[in-house]
């Protein structure tokens, strides 16, 4: 290494790796706008260059090893955006790889590595193609395992486990001096290497080979059909055959069959949008090379299932052949194979099904085979299962947990199906997952006597329910009828719902239904009973109880003194002082403060005792004269005069003789009944009262 670094070669070997990491931070700083990612990258990456030349020997030479892995990062950037590879997916490597670049060599090998696999792109060997796809699944399926399981996130221990299968796997290992073998236990390795069991299938690797495959045709070939010879002058950029002269292969695109890849129609061919044809040719041909890696097995076997049909597989992807002419399994001809088909085959033949027969087979299905189907996979299996819908339905309740797991409802249009009898008897789980609106169009499809009958038979699953669609069956009942309905079916009633339940109800009716139910009545926010109250006339309303004029506003209060007068209004206030002592603002302002002071002068002495100085001085704000509020502070407070005047003279200033013998009164009745039994309050100064 030594001799290497005073060699000739040397100079030129630096400039090129440089070249290669300036190209890379070109790229990021020309497409993000970010400042603070820009220089986190600019700076790492000028950090890392600055290592690649000042690292001892055993440093230097591993980061000298993968000079060609950045060359092909610099490259891979550069290549036109692709669904697969957007332009998003290659910001964020970059940045993942800066972030992580300037640690530690072993680290930093690693990440090099990672980051050229997940910018994967085609290139004219597909034998190595399929080593870097079955590699990024690798990392993919370890990465996701890690968080999983709540595993530190770090490059070492991420090593520690790649290393336990990079042999089987034919794939380099991490040489990572520093692995953490510590936390890489024997139990987590064997969970691990479940997960690389599942992910790694024949299937799942073609799949992806393909696809990358026919993304380059199709960004290749402008036009929907074209001629052969178009074919044949793209398909020299992209191999896909495997160059192994052992096997007798030569490297060349008409030694693949052009049915994998094309359907002719006269003499044009249409690109294929299923890869599954495309998929069998690739894996016939990995059967037949030299692929080092005893994790899978690419040899093809032949197997004959119960009703006598012979198949071809290898791993999960099945197929058959008659006189050399490649077809694919169905439902009626796969069998017991349909267990061991590859998800991807089977959720083809679910969408192939047609007739009843069809239908029969794919209830049989295992829910088990469908782990890992998306919502629209599972809305399209269930579509599937035939006898207007009652085919899903018995499925589901066949297989009611599996169903119950699921986070949509894929039962809907099926339901929706039944007439009105079979839905009145329709189990409650198979409502699972339905939205309101959903539920909504159940009921109403019910109907309202038998929507009622529905929930209370099922009043468990109808107690769950996020919302309430029984509430506008329940307020389309005769007032007859109201009384006897069950509080258990008012859930998530609103309290304008409520209030227009208890409308309909009538006045004494709704009184009654409200204190047979007072703790259900309590739970409000609002008190919906209210407004039918004060159509009572005064001397009911003077009689209703207290507690149902619970969470009563002040400004509700303040319609019900208004509704009985000042005088009554205190009288009910002695019978119900802790009520009254709940309200957030006492009542008596708003109806106060639109009287005049002869009107003030000749309440009830009483009035005053309900009212704190604070709402005193409320009052009188609102009444727009400042100078009173100054004086019942001043006098009752203890609060001083800001413009210095003395008190008497103050007094004097007041010319409406009215309001002076008003606020007179006020004063002695609060110094004097500041100790009663109504107020409890105590006043610090009353010397002051003779100054009056």
């Amino acid at each position: 290494m030594a001799s290497f670094k005073t060699s000739e070669d040397y100079a030129q070997f630096i400039a090129e790796y440089h070249q290669a990491v300036d190209k890379i931070v070109e790229f990021y700083t020309a497409n993000v706008d970010d400042q603070e990612n820009t220089t986190l990258v600019s700076e790492n990456f000028k950090a890392f260059k600055q290592k690649i030349e000042n690292s001892d020997d055993q440093d230097s030479h591993r980061y000298y090893q993968v000079k060609n892995v950045l060359e092909e990062i610099a490259h891979l950037l550069v290549q036109p955006n692709t669904p697969k590879n957007p332009l998003n997916n290659k910001l964020a490597q970059i940045y993942e790889l800066a972030d992580r670049i300037i640690y530690c060599a072993d680290g930093a090998i690693t990440d090099i590595l990672r980051a050229s696999s997940n910018l994967f792109a085609p290139s004219p060997d597909l034998l190595s193609n399929m080593q870097k796809i079955k590699e990024k699944i690798a990392v993919n399926t370890l990465r996701d395992f890690m968080v999983q399981h709540a595993i530190n996130n770090n490059i070492h221990t991420f090593n520690a486990f790649w290393d336990h299968f990079h042999q089987e796997l034919a794939l380099p290992s991490s040489q990572d001096r520093f692995r953490n073998l510590d936390l890489a236990t024997h139990q987590l390795v064997t969970h691990y290497r479940q997960k690389l069991t599942a992910a790694l299938t024949p299937y799942r690797i073609t799949y992806q080979l393909a696809q990358d495959h026919l993304d380059f045709f199709r960004r290749q070939l402008a036009a929907d059909r074209v001629n052969y010879d178009q074919i044949e002058a793209k398909a020299a950029q992209l191999s896909l055959d495997i160059e192994d002269q052992a096997e007798g292969f030569k490297p060349g695109y008409r030694n693949l069959d052009l049915d994998a890849l094309f359907i002719q129609n006269g003499d044009k061919y249409q690109l294929r949008q299923d890869p599954i044809l495309l998929q069998i040719e690739m894996a016939k041909k990995f059967s037949k090379a030299k692929v080092q890696a005893a994790w899978l097995n690419w040899s093809i076997q032949h197997l004959n299932n119960e009703q006598g049909n012979t198949f071809q597989r290898i791993g999960d992807l099945f197929w058959q052949e008659t006189d050399g002419e490649l077809m694919l399994p169905t439902i009626k001809n796969i069998g017991n194979f349909i267990h061991q088909i590859s998800f991807g085959q089977l959720m083809s033949l679910i969408e192939q099904a047609r007739d009843e027969a069809d239908q029969a087979l794919l209830r049989k299905i295992d829910p088990q085979r469908l782990q890992g189907a998306n919502r629209q996979q599972i809305n399209l299996f269930f579509s599937k299962l035939g006898l207007n819908g009652v085919g899903a339905i018995n499925y589901a309740v066949a297989h009611r947990y599996w169903f119950q797991s699921l986070d949509n409802n894929p039962l809907i249009s099926a339901i929706f199906q039944l007439d009105g009898s079979s839905l009145a008897n329709i189990p409650a789980m198979l409502l699972h997952k339905m939205t309101a609106s959903e539920l909504s169009q159940f009921v109403e499809k019910l109907g309202d006597e038998e929507s009622i009958r529905y929930a209370i038979k099922n009043l468990d699953w109808f107690q769950q329910l996020d919302s309430n669609p029984l509430i506008p069956v329940l307020l389309r009942l005769s007032p007859d009828k109201l009384p006897l309905v069950s509080i258990d079916l008012l859930h998530h009633i609103t309290d304008q719902q409520a209030s227009l339940f208890f409308s309909q109800m009538g006045v004494k009716e709704g009184i009654a239904y409200a204190t047979r139910n007072f703790e259900w009545f309590l739970e409000f926010k609002n008190n919906p009973l209210l407004p039918l109250l004060l159509t009572l006339p005064h001397e009911q309303l003077m009689r209703v109880s207290d507690m149902l004029f619970h969470q009563m506003s002040s400004q509700q209060a303040s319609q019900v003194f208004s509704h009985w007068g000042i005088n009554d209004s205190l009288h009910y206030i002695r019978n119900n002082f802790e009520w009254f002592q709940q309200l957030a603002s006492n009542p008596f302002v708003p109806i106060l403060t639109k009287l005049t002071d002869h009107q003030l002068a000749r309440l009830s002495s009483s009035l005053w005792h309900f009212m704190t100085v604070t709402t005193l001085c409320d009052l009188f704000e609102k009444r727009n004269n400042p100078n009173a509020v100054a004086y019942i502070n001043y006098y009752i407070n203890g609060s001083s005069f800001q413009d210095n005047q003395a008190p008497q003279n103050r007094l004097n200033n007041f010319q409406n003789m009215v309001l002076k013998t008003l606020l007179l009164n006020i004063v002695i009745i609060k110094i004097y009944g500041m100790n009663n039994a109504i107020t409890g309050q105590t006043i610090n100064t009353p010397s002051r009262l003779f100054l009056l």
